[in-house]
Parts: C-alpha cells; sequence; structure tokens
C-alpha cells in the first residue's frame, strides 16, 4: 500500500461513481510555477495513459471551497490545479501507484513536501465532480506556512538567499563544494555560484580562517565553515586577535564582517576530541557575536542576520539537530526575514520555574516541560539564541515572573553559559528568588567514548525534570541526599 494515502480514501472515490478524473491541487510558489508544470509532465511517464490539463475554473463549488481552505493554509501562492483522466478501466490499485509515484518521483523535485486528505460525507453517485472535489489531495511544498523544515535546509535556504541578495558573500572551507558540505548544508550552491564563491580548501583551518579574516578586511563578507568546531581551535588566533579585536584595535575604522560556522558540541561516538561545546569559550570574548539555533526558524533567521553583520559572527550549529524538522512560518520564509542578535525567544510560557538552554538542550526542556505539566508544575522554557551579547533582560524578566531558575547547557559547567546566567540572575534578581538555582550541564570530564558513559556525560531530560523539581521543593534537595 501506498505509504502517502489509505486504500481507503481511492476505494471511496471509486465506490462514489466510475471515477475518471482525480484532482490534484498543486500549490507553488511563483518562482516555482515552471518546475510545477514540469513535474506535472513528469507523472506521465508512471501512467502513460492518464493526460493532464489546467484547469481554468474549478468544477464545482466544493472543489472551490477546497482551494479556499488551501489558499488559507498557505497564504498567497499560485496553484495548479491538475485533472489527471485516468479513464474508467483504471483499476484502484493502478490510481494507488500512480499518485504514489507521482508524489516520490515528481513533488520531491520541488522540496519536501506534505500531504493532506479529505474524503469527505459526499454520498453522491451520477456527479464525478463531486466526487474528484472531495477528494481531491492537496500537495504542497513543506517550505510554506504551517509546514516543517529541516534545519539543513534552513541553513541552506539562508546562504544561497543572502549569496543571491550579495555578491561580496562568499563561503568556504573543507568539502563545501564538489561534495556539498560534509552535513549538506552547502548543497547545490556550487553549481548555482561557482567555485569562486563557493571554495573547496584544504585541510588546513589556520590557513583558510586567515584568508576568511583578509577578506572580510578588503570588504568581502566571508563565511568560512569549520568541518567541526573542535577543528577551530586550529585557527583561534585568527578568530579572537585578528577577527574579534581588530575593530576595537583600529579604533572603529575596520570591521571584519565574517561568519564563522560549522557544528559544535557533543554528537554521537566521536570521542572527546570531537565533542566539546565552544559557546562559553568564544563568548567570553570582546569582539565577538556568539548564536545558536534551536529550530529550523533560529537557524534561517540567525544565520542571516549573521552574514549581514559588520562584526565577526560565532554560529554554533549542532550536527544531531541537522536533520530535525520544525515548524516555519510564512514570515520566515520571506527573503527578507532576519532575527535580531541579541534577543532570547520564550518557547513555552509558565509561571513556576524558569528553564534556560540554547541549542539541542531547548528540545530536552521542552519535553521536560511537558512532563512537569503532568504534574502541575508549569515551566517556562526560554530558548537564549544569542549567547553573546546575552539577554539578561528576558531572562530577568522571567526569574521575577516564576521566581525560581535552571539553566541547561551541554558544555562543562566551570565557567560555562550557565554560570553567567546564574551571576545575572543573582546580581539583578536575587531578591525574586524562592529557591537556590539549579544547573545542569555537561560532566566535567572529557566526553567518554562509550555509549552508556557518553549519555551520563550530557544533560538528559530527566535531569532537567529532577532539577525543576528541587527548585520547585517538589524532591528532596540534592545537598540533603548527599
Amino acid at each position: 500500500m501506498s505509504p502517502w494515502i489509505s486504500s481507503a480514501s481511492i476505494d471511496t472515490v471509486l465506490q462514489l461513481n466510475r471515477l475518471s478524473t482525480l484532482g490534484l491541487a498543486l500549490p507553488v510558489p511563483r518562482r516555482d510555477l515552471a518546475r510545477a508544470k514540469l513535474c506535472a509532465k513528469l507523472s506521465l511517464r508512471y501512467m502513460p495513459s492518464c493526460r493532464c490539463a489546467r484547469a481554468k475554473s474549478p468544477l464545482c463549488s466544493r472543489q472551490g471551497e477546497h482551494l479556499a481552505r488551501a489558499r488559507a493554509h498557505l497564504g498567497s501562492f499560485f496553484f495548479v490545479p491538475l485533472w489527471i483522466d485516468l479513464g474508467i478501466s483504471e483499476s484502484r490499485s493502478r490510481v494507488l501507484r500512480f499518485v504514489d509515484s507521482f508524489v516520490r518521483n515528481s513533488c520531491q523535485k520541488l522540496d519536501r513536501f506534505a500531504l493532506i486528505e479529505d474524503v469527505g460525507d459526499c454520498k453522491a453517485k451520477d456527479d464525478w465532480a463531486v466526487a474528484a472535489a472531495v477528494s481531491t489531495w492537496f500537495l504542497w511544498v513543506e517550505r510554506f506556512r504551517g509546514s516543517c523544515e529541516r534545519v539543513r535546509d534552513a541553513l541552506n535556504s539562508a546562504l544561497d538567499e543572502e549569496m543571491s541578495a550579495d555578491p561580496k558573500v562568499f563561503l568556504m572551507g573543507e568539502e563545501v563544494g564538489e561534495y556539498q558540505g560534509a552535513y549538506k548544508v552547502s548543497k547545490g550552491l556550487l553549481d548555482k555560484y561557482g567555485p569562486d564563491r563557493v571554495r573547496d580548501t584544504p585541510i588546513t583551518e589556520a590557513g583558510f580562517t586567515g584568508i576568511g579574516v583578509g577578506a572580510a578586511y578588503y570588504g568581502l563578507r566571508p563565511v568560512v565553515e569549520f568541518m567541526t568546531f573542535n577543528f577551530s581551535m586550529q585557527a583561534i588566533d585568527h578568530i579572537i586577535n585578528s577577527a574579534a579585536k581588530s575593530n576595537y584595535m583600529s579604533g572603529g575604522q575596520m570591521s571584519v564582517p565574517i561568519v564563522f560556522r560549522g557544528p559544535n558540541g557533543a554528537a554521537a561516538g566521536v570521542g572527546a576530541q570531537h565533542s566539546q561545546c565552544y559557546a562559553a569559550w568564544y563568548s567570553s570574548c570582546p569582539g565577538l557575536k556568539v548564536l545558536s539555533p534551536y529550530s529550523s526558524e533560529d537557524a534561517r533567521g540567525l544565520l542571516k542576520a549573521a552574514i549581514r553583520d559588520p562584526d565577526p559572527v560565532v554560529f554554533l550549529e549542532n550536527e544531531l539537530l541537522y536533520g530535525e524538522s520544525f515548524p516555519v512560518s510564512a514570515e520566515a520564509l520571506d527573503s527578507s526575514f532576519c532575527l535580531p542578535i541579541g534577543k532570547a525567544k520564550i518557547e513555552r510560557e509558565g509561571k513556576d520555574v524558569t528553564i534556560v538552554a540554547y541549542s539541542r538542550a531547548v528540545g530536552h526542556s521542552l519535553k521536560a516541560a511537558d512532563i512537569l505539566s503532568k504534574e502541575g508544575i508549569s515551566a517556562e522554557v526560554i530558548n537564549l539564541r544569542s549567547i553573546r551579547p546575552l539577554d539578561r533582560s528576558t531572562i530577568n524578566a522571567s526569574v521575577r515572573k516564576t521566581n525560581r531558575l535552571v539553566t541547561v547547557e551541554e558544555g562543562f559547567p566551570q565557567h560555562g553559559v550557565g554560570a553567567e546566567i546564574c551571576a545575572t540572575v543573582v546580581e539583578e534578581s536575587f531578591g525574586y528568588l524562592d529557591a537556590p538555582v539549579e544547573r545542569i550541564a555537561g560532566a566535567d570530564v572529557p566526553m567518554p567514548y562509550a555509549p552508556n558513559l557518553e549519555r551520563m556525560a550530557v544533560p538528559q531530560v530527566e535531569d532537567i525534570v529532577r532539577a525543576a523539581k528541587r527548585a520547585c521543593y517538589r524532591s528532596v534537595p540534592m545537598s540533603v541526599t548527599a
């Protein structure tokens, strides 16, 4: 059976009448209209007996209702209705195979997509147009409002749009071109912009990072990719001494518009030398801006902001989040979309305890908040987004409301991001605290290689739940049990 549609829907359509037409409404942005038409033509080879035609107007009032509802989901997009003549002799299995092939082999060329079915309660037995209207499959690209996008795709689209908008932007790093990125973030960019703007480099971080900083001195806007931020240690002199300090040391005469980006923190089974979190390292240095996205919208909006910024930005991604999909708003898909640097996001509002996290720890915190809610604890989850500058006002405002604080990070506890947040709250909101601050961080040891020990070395959902309960005095404090 097709994984995309149910056999019950096909049965309903075929039982209504000797249905000879299947209606597909394919909504696409205007810029993808030609590609949508191409997909329709490609679909013919999977079922040669069918034919496709543009519908100039809805075949019935119900069809119009469906299109209106889809338009409400998607916003202002161009709809390409395709009416496919299946022939009265086509069997149910042929219909299933055709729609499945259309989805798998044609619509995927537009991008990721989702599928809606609406069979309805139509009982007409002599009006195939009504049957088609009630049984229309609405396919749409997942990059539309109300849909989802993978983090790697969000990063890719942000790079693509910024490179298209500004010829000074270029990408360089190991395997970003021919291999299309170690994590496929730069997929398709070499073909579109050529080797002058998507430059593969040797395995020499110190060399190509220095070249990037020099290019930024001369007004270009390089995006330097590290295959992992652990390798940035080979280039840390250029990042700290050359990029971060030049604006101050030149009395503001020299800006360094450069982005250093790549996966940061623990991945899975890569050992101590490839698992460090550099958020605290780089955020301790004046002159740098440090961003760490969690969702696809974060990744897209923050990367565009980083590329446009006149100062050096360290952009800390997470390898385990690249393949994760997150909802993306219509606003975020606009080419002008940009998130402000230095502004946190309240992912979930609450009144009993504040949980502050960044990157992958935000997802753990949201899961912990779901668990806590079942036990009567309302947790507010703050996604930092920006590590430096730190949104101290949002953090303190939340703590003054909830009177409790839990910080979550994957980095080492000593001199960590959580420690800075704790100091900020103690300095500005100490009188509002009703419980000691709870700090959840990675274990104070080099990352173990064994999977069971690796799991124990990074924060888990249950760790956050226990910390929040301690802060709310729902369990025995750790100091009592020690």
